[in-house]
């Protein structure tokens, strides 16, 4: 959230602003994936991780040769739609292509809800609707304050498990 402070203070030259946008995707997801240590311990964090950043390669075409890709500040990809054909091509590919595609996925959810709460907002239902699609940035505050407290729980029941277990061992 610092970074995101840091952003909204003034206009910044577009270098500037993905050195500090991305490193807040990257946080942001790192929160939420504290929360759910399923997708850590099957060890496709980092394909999430990717997905959180990936997703900003979109940004390139209104950077070089099509400055109205983004007509309402986000590219269209930033969407649902990237999420579901993802998935869908998820549910078409091998197995071992199948968990990448899903943790991918789950990193550009984890980048678009950064997104709803952070600048124009996304254009969340395209191609149905080219609308942007916004949230107060409290409720993602909320969201990442959530995640955290999660993440905190379920590390202090893992160092409890963890020193109850190293005792059980020395007992024996």
């Amino acid at each position: 959230m610092g970074l995101d402070l840091a952003l909204s203070q003034r206009p910044w030259p577009v270098v500037l602003v993905g050195l500090l946008d991305e490193p807040a995707h990257l946080l942001t997801t790192l929160i939420i994936l504290g929360a759910r240590p399923w997708v850590m311990l099957r060890g496709r964090w980092r394909w999430v991780l990717i997905g959180s950043v990936a997703i900003d390669i979109d940004h390139l075409p209104m950077y070089t040769f099509a400055s109205t890709f983004a007509a309402n500040g986000r590219p269209p990809t930033h969407s649902l739609f990237t999420v579901s054909a993802l998935l869908v091509l998820a549910a078409l590919v091998s197995s071992q292509l199948r968990a990448p595609l899903i943790a991918v996925s789950f990193g550009i959810c984890s980048h678009l809800i950064r997104d709803l709460a952070t600048g124009p907002g996304v254009p969340l239902y395209w191609p149905l609707s080219e609308a942007s699609v916004h949230v107060p940035f409290v409720a993602y505050a909320v969201l990442l304050g959530v995640c955290a407290a999660q993440s905190t729980r379920r590390l202090f029941a893992w160092q409890r498990d963890e020193t109850r277990t190293a005792s059980l061992g020395r007992g024996s």
